[in-house]
């Protein structure tokens, strides 16, 4: 997930500085290069997270490449009296996803020196430099403590869907086992009662979403024969003596509607 974050707002970043770029008449090869490998390089990470694959150190080396880039390009486009001297942003949004505070602080850090010593090497708008790097500095703070909250938001939910994903695998081992008992019942047994009592438990743990929910609210079952043409209790679960002695017609309501739904 972290991944295809990146990813996402590399692409954003890059039509962004594209966009810079043709509002200050600056689309050429000399000042679009860097671009041209940041978006090889973006679509080489989007193959990889397609086929869900990391390289080793995979986001050190998206980090560090992002700095380079992003370094070189705001080198060729003019630096920062150049129309997309805001490029230092893709490292550090790229930091914050992967490494959270401390990888957003250390990019602005990083880029922020390097826009400083090409402003100091010019000797123009060296105070413009100091301007841009401080408020880099500034949203490498800003989005550390933001990529902090949503990571920790992502690791969350994918713990729960961890979580929901073992309780189902749990619930469809436990209708495996109760239907493997049930045969195992029919086939070693003569006892009707002994197979009814089998065919409501298979029922239960069917029905039940949450096995851990079977003794906190536990289901009202039974089966149901025929006998002179009338429905029997044949075994029930938490019925009580008089509901055990009830006969039904079944010729109209809910009783009637099964039976209508099950004929072949």
């Amino acid at each position: 997930m972290a991944d295809w974050f990146a990813i996402s707002l590399r692409w954003v970043v890059l039509v962004g500085l594209i966009a810079s770029l043709g509002l200050g008449q600056q689309l050429e090869l000399s000042s679009v290069w860097p671009l041209g490998l940041m978006i090889l390089w973006n679509l080489g990470m989007t193959a990889l997270a397609g086929l869900n694959i990391r390289m080793n150190y995979h986001r050190r080396i998206n980090m560090t490449i992002d700095l380079l880039l992003s370094g070189a390009f705001y080198f060729v486009q003019g630096g920062v009296s150049g129309p997309a001297f805001w490029a230092g942003l893709l490292p550090i949004l790229t930091g914050s996803v992967y490494f959270e505070l401390w990888g957003a602080t250390l990019s602005a850090i990083i880029f922020s020196a390097f826009v400083l010593i090409i402003g100091v090497q010019s000797e123009e708008n060296l105070s413009l430099s100091f301007f841009v790097a401080a408020i880099l500095s500034l949203l490498g703070i800003i989005f550390g403590f933001i990529g902090r909250r949503l990571i920790g938001t992502m690791r969350k939910n994918r713990a729960l869907w961890v979580d929901a994903e073992e309780k189902k695998r749990a619930i469809q081992n436990e209708r495996m086992r109760a239907i493997y008992e049930l045969t195992s019942t029919l086939s070693s047994t003569l006892s009707y009662k002994r197979v009814l009592d089998s065919a409501l438990d298979m029922s239960a743990a069917a029905l039940n979403p949450d096995i851990e929910e079977s003794v906190s609210d536990p289901l009202v079952g039974a089966v149901m024969l025929f006998n002179a043409g009338k429905l029997r209790v044949g075994s029930a679960r938490r019925f009580t003596q008089a509901d055990m002695r009830v006969t039904f017609d079944a010729a109209e309501g809910i009783l009637k509607r099964a039976l209508d739904e099950g004929d072949p």
